[in-house]
């Protein structure tokens, strides 16, 4: 019986490991409201295997859908941090520096690399907001759906155009996992 709770005990423990580590993610939701585009953003980044660059201070609201950058600053300084990846593209739209942004610093440059507020401590949430005034999702050539970039490091920046929901994580499967074992193991108790 101690064998079967312990081979049990480990076939969960395994199966926790199959969903891995959770890694950091930035959420960038858009929207059309009040004959405005309006991006609110939330999160935070780890910054393990980030390159840290040079700090400056700048007042910016930019998007350029064509290359996947996003840069919400308010008149405040910023770091940037070097990244791996790529941004993933989010329509065909070019260049517009119109936008206004409050909150947190927040940016997705295109050599790729990340702009955050100096001295952001790893893991800390993040959040701002980025208003196009009279802009639609056409006339800034965003096209509607979800594009997800990995930073490098296992962390995902997500940018929602649209009405699109977010993709749930399974946080409740390691624990269904569990469940699912001491089931077995009770009904298999029941057959001997």
């Amino acid at each position: 019986m101690i064998k079967t709770i312990i081979k049990t005990m480990a076939a969960a423990a395994a199966g926790l490991t199959l969903f891995g580590q959770a890694h950091a993610v930035v959420d960038i939701f858009t929207v059309e409201e009040g004959g405005d585009v309006k991006f609110t953003f939330s999160g935070s980044i780890d910054l393990t295997g980030l390159t840290e660059g040079t700090t400056t201070v700048q007042d910016r609201g930019q998007v350029g859908p064509n290359q996947g950058y996003f840069i919400s600053i308010p008149d405040v300084a910023r770091t940037v941090w070097a990244v791996e990846n790529s941004w993933t593209p989010f329509g065909t739209g070019g260049d517009n520096s119109n936008g206004i942004s409050s909150g947190d610093a927040f940016a997705m440059f295109t050599n790729p690399s990340l702009g955050l507020p100096p001295n952001y401590v790893s893991g800390s949430n993040l959040s701002g907001i980025m208003v196009f005034v009279g802009e639609t999702f056409a006339s800034l050539g965003m096209a509607i759906g979800v594009y997800s970039t990995d930073i490098g490091n296992g962390d995902m920046v997500n940018v929602y155009i649209g009405d699109v929901a977010p993709v749930p994580v399974p946080a409740a499967a390691p624990l269904m996992l569990a469940g699912l074992a001491a089931f077995g193991l009770r009904k298999r108790r029941k057959a001997a």
